[in-house]
């Protein structure tokens, strides 16, 4: 055993309490963020070896350092000797005893080195990670990420020689410091839930590209390595062929033009292609106006109601893992029930949610989750939250289909929490000025009116209210609309009740499908034609689990989806719903 400075029969890695000290720094953050939209990568899903660690056993015994031959008899793991897991996946459903596991867990897997050329840039990229991540190439720390929906880019070119070794150390702990906080309504899944991939890049190469509608004009920024000192923008539907001089790496192409819009009804998209040096970056992207004008949200000028549902991503077999083939049956239930808006709860989904949405012409509310009670006051948490905002926004700002950043939901009207969210909302706008913003915020339940001073920060003002569920009296529903005066666009961006598919007790029995079909009658009947409500997102698609929901109608799960946890069996109140939108549909056709 390593011996210790601290006493003479004294172990170190036993009785070292600052043992995380060195793995606190560097961060990775949106600053190191590649976007890797069509790049060809070498992907790292599949087998990976894993190993809980709820005594932080791995940084204690340094099990990173070591190599196949060199792993002490008496280590308590050996990476290259590992039980194996497949991600992307959360280890919640490895095995049951992992279910309602929080803590620490290490992935390890080796690579090679794929570079094409001696000089050439080696990115990991992993999509997500829940929470905190540490990554180790090479026995040698590269660094931390926090926030457990977004994605994060490293370059790891110096630390890889030959066939080597990565450890990746994931922990899920809930603290009040982080977002979400400690307490929320949902599974906290823990792993690599996202794809995991490594890109070989010539030394100058793109970093990012944003293109977008500016009034009459097309603007494309071009971020790339310092090095290169001009890109060509290619933009063949706009007959565009251009040269940008790049400054430090930037530079920007503005020019008229009438681009084909994408709308719902017509999503279409746009080749765009970047070429700087060696390097080239391919997307497809909609241009479209998205703006609003006293009470309503206006789609390329348009008047456009938000027909709407409330999206968790869970799955009852793979948890927060998803595929294309899951998000496209997630819109296709949307389509089938008449929506053309999704909002995607409480935290950034997977990428190819937009991407699928931009296709498909589905609008979307994209958030970050700054939800309930965080610490407004902590520099930390406010560091956090801001990257988490800026990696999404980076990650999607080119997908025509999100109309909206979400920067919080139910949180309580402080001086701390206005000043913090104040300054997410200047962050949205100058990485993005494209797009509203929006928030859930909080009514006055004395008064019931919107007194809530987030919602003179943003441009879309959400409520979620549950009259007829967890408030009684529907007819305050009424008076919060008939008293609304903000000349801003309100949604009702939450609504529902727990309803138990299959349930045929009568109408006054909580749970029952009756229930849930005159719950809805009574919440449409007060919002439908009233001038003050310009959307409608009822919560939400499918039943999800939440830990915090224990009686014995919930048993884990939020009951409130319009389809039950097997993505299949529909529940009274979407057909009830469904009816809703389809007039909805009558009356703007």
């Amino acid at each position: 055993m390593e011996k210790s400075d601290l006493a003479g029969n004294a172990v170190t890695f036993l009785h070292d309490e600052d043992y995380l000290n060195a793995f606190q720094t560097p961060h990775i953050t949106a600053d190191t963020w590649l976007n890797v939209t069509n790049r060809q990568g070498y992907a790292l899903n599949g087998d990976w070896g894993f190993a809980i660690d709820p005594f932080d056993t791995g940084f204690r015994q340094r099990w990173f350092e070591y190599g196949a031959d060199t792993v002490p008899r008496a280590h308590d793991w050996n990476p290259y000797q590992a039980e194996t897991c497949t991600l992307p996946g959360v280890w919640n459903l490895f095995a049951p005893e992992l279910f309602h596991f929080e803590g620490g867990v290490w992935f390890a897997r080796q690579i090679d080195d794929i570079r094409t050329a001696p000089d050439n840039r080696l990115i990991l990229h992993i999509g997500a990670a829940n929470y905190c991540a540490r990554v180790f190439v090479g026995g040698r720390f590269i660094g931390r990420h926090l926030g457990g929906s977004t994605p994060f880019s490293v370059d790891i070119s110096d630390h890889v020689q030959g066939r080597t070794m990565v450890l990746i150390h994931v922990e899920n702990h809930r603290q009040p410091d982080r977002l979400p906080s400690h307490h929320f309504d949902w599974l906290h899944y823990g792993g690599l839930h996202r794809d995991i991939a490594l890109y070989d890049l010539p030394a100058e190469h793109i970093r990012d590209v944003f293109a977008r509608l500016d009034g009459d004009d097309v603007v494309v920024d071009v971020d790339t390595t310092a090095g290169l000192s001009f890109a060509q923008v290619d933009i063949p539907a706009l007959n565009l062929s251009a040269e940008v001089p790049l400054t430090g790496g930037q530079g920007q192409l503005r020019v008229a033009a009438k681009p084909r819009l994408w709308s719902p009804d017509d999503p279409f998209l746009h080749d765009v292609t970047v070429t700087a040096g060696t390097d080239t970056l391919h997307d497809r992207i909609g241009f479209r106006h998205i703006e609003t004008s006293g009470n309503r949200v206006l789609i390329n000028g348009q008047p456009t109601f938000l027909k709407g549902v409330c999206v968790h991503e869970d799955d009852a077999e793979t948890g927060r893992v998803t595929s294309p083939e899951d998000i496209r049956r997630r819109f296709r239930h949307a389509r089938e029930l008449g929506a053309n808006f999704l909002r995607l709860a409480h935290y950034p989904h997977h990428t190819d949610v937009a991407r699928i949405a931009d296709e498909e012409g589905l609008m979307l509310w994209a958030e970050i989750p700054a939800y309930w009670s965080i610490r407004f006051d902590d520099p930390g948490t406010r560091a956090d939250a801001q990257n988490q905002l800026a990696e999404l926004v980076r990650r999607d700002r080119n997908r025509a289909s999100v109309i909206l950043w979400g920067l919080a939901n139910e949180t309580a009207d402080t001086p701390p929490r206005n000043a913090f969210l104040a300054d997410l909302a200047a962050l949205a706008r100058r990485l993005d000025p494209s797009r509203p913003l929006a928030a859930a915020c909080l009514f006055n339940q004395d008064t019931l009116t919107m007194q809530d001073r987030l919602a003179q920060v943003i441009d879309v003002v959400g409520i979620n209210q549950y009259f007829g569920w967890y408030d009684d009296n529907i007819n305050d529903l009424r008076r919060i609309l008939d008293q609304y005066d903000l000349n801003k666009p309100l949604v009702i961006s939450e609504t529902g009740c727990d309803v138990l598919a299959g349930d045929q007790g009568p109408a006054d029995a909580a749970n029952s499908e009756a229930f849930g079909v005159r719950y809805y009658q009574n919440q449409i009947a007060t919002v439908e034609g009233h001038d003050a409500v310009a959307g409608f997102v009822p919560w939400l698609l499918y039943d999800f689990r939440s830990a915090r929901r224990q009686n014995g109608a919930q048993r884990g799960w939020n009951r409130k989806g319009l389809i039950a946890d097997d993505k299949t069996t529909y529940k009274q109140v979407f057909h009830t719903l469904r009816d809703f939108y389809a007039r909805l549909n009558e009356t703007e056709g």
